[in-house]
């Protein structure tokens, strides 16, 4: 048995799960899935570029000419075995080229975006990253900051070098920014100025709570699905996912008993793929609440109790 409560689990730890039927017949068949498993954490999204596929499942490229952004066998910190390169040293200046990550879920108030990161210019060129949020799936980006190379800069780690770089365990840093509420989507840009080699690694949008992510699982959903929120009851936070197949309009609202609508969680064209989204009801009475998802075709609601 698996007790899931929080105090008997930590960040980190993984589940491994079998599900079990059996039919009413005499002989009682019974069958099972194939090993599973899950991990939990504390994230929304987290890359460490472990795998040689590049770029990662669902992220994606923005570039014209020769790609700049590539995959290394190095690692933060000198633990992992991978992270990604922008090769400002090999990219000439002015070559602006973007990597992005896939759509999660949307952030609320408090949770952030942790990496890290290393670099070096050559002589004393201002290469830089900028970092820019998407709260509509990649739509439309705003900047979020740029951080600057050169010799003193917020992105150097290590001592100007006319070698192309490569850090060692010890040339790391790690940086975290508080994200826009709302945010599902991330473009990271190298600005270059013809400097020396920028690596990031354990990219990760971080939440204020505990959550979990199938590790063995994590192709595109073959059909749509609204899951039972979690905890239910609850008081006054719970978690609501939902699964698409493919890119479009979704919608996720909250009803109180009479049918009147009291929130919207989801207006906006998604990526295929799995979502999970906090609702809050602090502001709301005690009782009995619906949620509904529409998306194309598909249409389903499920009863959730907001016991105070």
């Amino acid at each position: 048995m698996f007790n899931s409560l929080n105090s008997d689990v930590s960040i980190g730890d993984s589940i491994f799960y079998k599900i079990y039927a059996q039919d009413n017949s005499l002989l009682h068949n019974s069958d099972s899935t194939v090993l599973n498993k899950f991990k939990i954490i504390n994230a929304f999204l987290c890359q460490d570029f472990s795998g040689t596929t590049f770029p990662p499942t669902d992220w994606s490229l923005e570039y014209s000419g020769t790609p700049y952004w590539l995959r290394d066998a190095v690692s933060a910190y000198g633990t992992g075995s991978g992270s990604t390169t922008y090769q400002f040293y090999d990219a000439t200046a002015g070559t602006n080229q973007s990597l992005i990550t896939l759509a999660f879920g949307n952030t609320v108030p408090g949770d952030s975006l942790k990496f890290d990161h290393a670099y070096c210019t050559y002589i004393d060129e201002v290469d830089q990253l900028q970092i820019l949020t998407s709260t509509n799936a990649g739509a439309t980006y705003t900047s979020l900051i740029t951080l600057n190379g050169g010799v003193s800069g917020p992105l150097v780690t290590a001592p100007p070098n006319l070698n192309p770089f490569t850090p060692s365990a010890g040339q790391w840093a790690t940086k975290k920014f508080a994200l826009p509420a709302g945010t599902n989507k991330i473009k990271f840009t190298g600005l270059s100025q013809y400097g020396n080699n920028l690596f990031l690694d354990n990219i990760c949008v971080i939440g204020n709570t505990i959550g979990i992510s199938n590790s063995l699982n994590e192709s595109v959903p073959q059909s749509y699905n609204l899951s039972q929120n979690y905890p239910n009851p609850f008081n006054p936070t719970t978690k609501i996912n939902f699964s698409v197949p493919k890119n479009g309009l979704v919608t996720l609202k909250i009803y109180d008993i009479l049918g009147k609508e009291v929130m919207t969680l989801v207006n906006e064209t998604v990526a295929a793929g799995n979502y999970d989204v906090s609702f809050n009801g602090s502001n709301l009475a005690s009782g009995a609440y619906f949620y509904r998802i529409e998306s194309g075709e598909f249409s389903a609601i499920k009863r959730m109790m907001l016991i105070k």
